[in-house]
């Protein structure tokens, strides 16, 4: 077996009454963790993929109906204190779309994530951190093999990383937690494997600050200087030279706090950023500081439209066409802005403001400048839908026209809730589009809005089934089982019972199939209805798992169920194809 050791990323975290220090390479036991949930699974210690040693945890779940516990499968590990810091685990991708996640939560019960969510529910192609109920797609895309995961905790409130790159997104508000998860929370199949959970101190060393030169200097030289603050506790900095996006130059072990480059740097505009070195750790970056090469220009820019000034117009210079590098002013009275010490080479001259439409421009500065822009209302903004009545389930396309390369957003509503959003990036003649599905009927209003204008359309969506024809899907086999899958016929309060259904298309054509499964006590109270869609293709087989947990207080003696294999709902038209009977008992330990 191939064994999969990427570079391991340190995890760091400290308590908040003192240092806190954990590891978990699962190579023996799960002594350190509590296993949660009743999900139909299995939770155990697997040489099957690994990424240091020669073990790691692996959770395996079949897909169950309900919600909870019945529909959770995790390991946790529970911390005696609150404790901040940064806390990482490793994760491997086998490909399974279903959710696989790392959760911390705090004492009062908020919690947040990484990991990859439910194909169903997410459309997000990449791993997302989520918190205060809202998700974040993150940089990384799913793939097969080994990813870290880490959450840095401070006072502050939380950063995410994934596979060492820090997300955008921060969270301010989680600043600690007592307890980390792994696992599956959707009651959906998966297969996913955890490793090498990792954690000790923080690393409080700060970054310097920038005090030369000052933003936007002008260098009398082709090897600028550049100084620092000095940090208590660095025993060295860094520097990095960047033009736009790429790195320059770095210089590293640096025992002062300035820096002379040691090769001429080319005329053009750059930023640069400083970190503090210790023994241990290194700080964050310094925030970016902002220089310019020895020739300098000035550009002076008027804006009007039909011959009046238009003021307060925003207008952008950027180097190179780098974002988020670059300079913006507003125009004065007179519709007039001006930019001074501009590093010869070639910018994107960018001019906008509501109720008009944007201005973009390439420009070569080797003198100084004077640009006139005129700029134009945007044309009226549209949406139409391809067609005024759809089946559920159909492709929606909706024709966006507007402002050429604008960013329009679109939003959906059924009745007053919001079923879909979009941004709906225009091409150079104005025109974008947008298309999606729903699967419930009614009216549907379509709005977009760019630069304070917007725009409406209505459609319908009907849901009248088709019923199936010369479909015959039958139920094999039915049995009453306990979580673990063996036969059992009676049960006591608490207890899991499962529903073990097996059914077969026996048509010429595939099917998709509502399985339920129906519960009643001893009163005839109904007391469960589990269910899930499945297809089946001609001929084909499935075995599927349905159950729930029986109160405390389950009513004593003999229950029925009922296994039905349906076509849809019957409140949406779908007409039986089979059905089994079953029974149970409950009893009522004293």
């Amino acid at each position: 077996m191939k064994k999969i050791t990427p570079l391991m990323l340190c995890i760091f975290i400290s308590s908040i009454m003192a240092q806190v220090i954990f590891t978990e390479d699962f190579e023996t036991d799960l002594s350190k963790w509590d296993v949660m949930g009743s999900q139909t699974g299995n939770v155990e210690i697997s040489n099957f993929y690994l990424r240091t040693s020669s073990h790691s945890l692996m959770i395996k779940t079949s897909q169950v109906g309900g919600t909870g516990e019945a529909a959770q499968k995790y390991v946790r590990h529970t911390f005696g204190a609150p404790v901040i810091g940064v806390a990482s685990v490793w994760f491997y991708d086998t490909g399974n779309p279903n959710a696989a996640l790392v959760v911390l939560k705090d004492a009062a019960g908020n919690d947040t994530s990484i990991g990859r969510m439910d194909a169903a529910d997410s459309k997000s192609p990449n791993y997302v951190y989520k918190f205060i109920g809202v998700e974040y797609p993150g940089s990384v895309s799913y793939s097969v093999g080994w990813h870290s995961f880490s959450f840095s905790v401070s006072n502050e409130g939380t950063k995410y990383s994934i596979d060492g790159t820090v997300q955008t997104v921060n969270n301010p508000y989680f600043r600690s937690f007592s307890e980390i998860q792994l696992g599956t929370f959707s009651g959906r199949s998966t297969e996913q494997y955890w490793d090498d959970v990792t954690l000790s101190p923080l690393c409080t060393i700060p970054s310097p600050s920038i005090t030369s030169p000052a933003a936007n200097y002008i260098f009398p030289t082709s090897r600028p200087s550049f100084e620092w603050s000095t940090v208590s506790g660095a025993e060295s900095y860094t520097i990095q030279i960047l033009s736009g996006n790429d790195i320059l130059a770095e210089k590293t072990g640096i025992a002062a706090i300035t820096y002379t480059t040691e090769s001429d740097l080319p005329q053009g505009s750059y930023t640069f950023r400083v970190k503090s070195v210790s023994s241990n750790c290194e700080s964050d970056w310094s925030s970016l500081a902002f220089l310019l090469g020895i020739q300098s220009s000035s550009i002076t820019v008027n804006v009007k439209t039909q011959g009046a000034a238009v003021a307060d117009a925003t207008v952008s210079l950027i180097p190179d066409g780098q974002l988020p590098y670059f300079f913006s002013v507003k125009t004065d009275v007179a519709g007039q802005a001006v930019f001074q010490n501009i590093a010869a080479g070639s910018y994107t001259l960018k001019v906008e403001k509501e109720q008009y439409a944007p201005y973009i421009a390439t420009l070569t500065v080797d003198k100084s400048l004077t640009i006139d822009v005129e700029l134009g209302l945007p044309p009226p903004l549209s949406i139409t839908s391809d067609k005024e009545t759809y089946n559920c389930d159909d492709t929606i396309t909706l024709t966006v026209k507007g402002s050429p390369d604008a960013s329009i957003a679109l939003m959906v509503k059924l009745a007053d809730e919001v079923v879909y959003t979009d941004t709906v990036k225009t091409d150079n003649e104005g025109k974008g589009s947008s298309s999606f599905a729903i699967s419930r009927e009614g009216t549907l209003v379509a709005t977009v809005s760019a630069q304070g204008a917007t725009a409406t359309t209505h459609f319908s969506v009907t849901c009248a089934p088709t019923p199936p024809s010369k479909v015959l899907i039958k139920i094999m086999e039915y049995k009453v089982t306990d979580a673990s899958g063996r036969p059992l016929s009676v049960f006591t309060r608490g207890q899991m019972a499962s529903f073990y259904i097996v059914i077969k298309n026996e048509s010429s054509t595939a099917a998709t199939v509502l399985v339920l499964n129906q519960v009643k006590d001893p009163k005839l109270i109904s007391v469960f209805t589990g269910f899930v869609k499945v297809t089946l293709a001609p001929g084909e087989i499935q075995e599927i798992s349905l159950g729930f947990t029986l109160p405390s207080d389950a009513n004593a003696g003999s229950y029925s169920c009922q296994a039905m294999v349906w076509s849809d709902w019957a409140s949406s038209g779908g007409i039986a194809y089979d059905s089994t009977d079953g029974t149970f008992d409950v009893e009522a330990l004293v």
